[in-house]
């Protein structure tokens, strides 16, 4: 059940009420989460990793964090590894 990023101006986004809909289905159990996105190649920020990360904990949704891409980073946003979501502190 993909959710497609939307372009708005220089930036591509996730409509997060729409990705809660996706997650709220009884037969959603995973959320496939590529960062960077291919083929965007959009870097999520902390605060995007952490709706996301709260979404998937109220939904009881697990999370599988592909980071292939991660060198492959331009721009200014860096990329924030899946384990550094969410570590002893609860947060990125």
């Amino acid at each position: 059940m993909p959710v497609a990023l939307e372009k708005q101006a220089d930036d591509w986004f996730c409509d997060m009420g729409k990705l809660e809909a996706v997650l709220a289905k009884p037969e959603c159990k995973i959320m496939l989460l590529c960062s960077p996105q291919n083929p965007t190649g959009k870097v999520w920020t902390c605060d995007e990793l952490e709706i996301m990360a709260d979404l998937c904990e109220r939904h009881g949704v697990r999370v599988i964090s592909d980071e292939i891409h991660m060198d492959m980073v331009w721009g200014e946003q860096p990329h924030i590894p899946g384990v550094m979501w969410r570590g002893e502190t609860g947060r990125c």
